[in-house]
């Protein structure tokens, strides 16, 4: 049987259940789920990450490259989650050979160069309109409800969290909570329906495959505001760029929702995404802990949600106005 690569390089940061001699146990336990596509293994299993959230195997196969993946309890539907969408969406997501609890085996996802950002947020906005109405359906897979009605009780808790935070951002987040308040009705007014969101669309988890646009790493997906996905990928974008990606994705909404509504929920979309990504960190804290940056990541998203909520056109909601 081939051996693990480079077993003896795991960083101390990782947690115990990817310890020790865990990658034997796997790679004889993937091999059965293999066989039982029809599939063998060819070659070296290699290591391609190990750290607190997740530990990820590259191996090769008779049907070309599989990965394995390994996480924590916090995200153990995932590879659920994520067989659910490439069973309705084989171009969305790669093919799940196998998934339980806290794992996955997957295939390999291609990538080829081009195409713009704004066309894979289209892309991924299209399907989340498939996903409307099965909001049960994905909670008995284990996907969490963060929908608009449980976001503010989550900031507000967040702003509570003083060991997180620090006494000035908690405050700062404290005094921006009325606004938030007001947004999240003016968006749960402007009726765009939940959906699956991705939760961490970014650049190494999205792919042109030549036909379409393809996502992996599913493991920050619930049930919420579909614009939660765009804040993470144009948080660093130009006013070009956000407009490109704003035409796109209301394009895929506009015969559902009139102009004037999605502008409103466009117009929220910093605030929303900043406030998911924080509550996503807070969790991954408190279950993991506050290694390998995600202290600082739900600090970064803190300060992010409130310099929306006190800038234009957001500013505005904290007076009762329309922007």
């Amino acid at each position: 049987m081939p051996q693990l690569a480079d077993e003896t390089t795991m960083p101390d940061a990782v947690p115990d259940w990817c310890r020790g001699d865990w990658p034997q146990t796997v790679l004889g336990f993937v091999d059965e789920q293999l066989l039982a596509a029809g599939l063998r293994r060819t070659g070296t299993a290699v290591p391609v990450r190990q750290w607190s959230i997740s530990a990820v195997l590259r191996i090769p196969t008779t049907a070309g490259t599989v990965w394995f993946k390994r996480v924590p309890d916090l995200f153990a539907h995932e590879g659920r989650v994520m067989a659910w969408v490439a069973d309705r969406r084989p171009d969305i997501a790669p093919g799940v050979i196998g998934a339980g609890d806290g794992w996955l085996l997957s295939a390999h996802m291609p990538a080829q160069p081009g195409h713009a950002p704004d066309q894979a947020l289209a892309s991924l906005a299209r399907f989340q309109r498939q996903t409307v109405g099965k909001a049960r359906e994905l909670a008995l897979l284990g996907c969490p409800d963060r929908g608009l009605e449980h976001m503010l009780a989550d900031t507000e808790a967040l702003a509570a969290r003083t060991d997180l935070l620090g006494a000035e951002a908690a405050h700062a987040l404290r005094a921006v909570l009325p606004a938030f308040a007001s947004l999240l009705d003016d968006v749960s007014r402007a009726g765009l329906p939940a959906t699956l969101v991705h939760g961490d669309v970014q650049k190494d988890n999205a792919a042109w495959t030549g036909e379409s646009w393809m996502f992996i790493d599913w493991t920050d997906c619930g049930i919420s505001h579909p614009f939660v996905d765009l804040a993470r990928p144009l948080k660093t974008a130009s006013a070009a760029q956000w407009t490109r990606a704003r035409a796109a994705v209301a394009c895929v909404w506009a015969d559902l929702v009139p102009e004037q509504d999605l502008d409103v929920a466009l117009d929220a979309a910093p605030a929303l995404g900043a406030a998911y990504q924080a509550e996503s960190h807070r969790r991954i804290v408190d279950a993991v802990g506050p290694g390998d940056g995600f202290l600082e990541h739900v600090q970064d998203w803190v300060h992010r949600l409130v310099t929306a909520l006190n800038s234009p056109p957001l500013s505005a909601y904290a007076q009762g106005a329309k922007p």
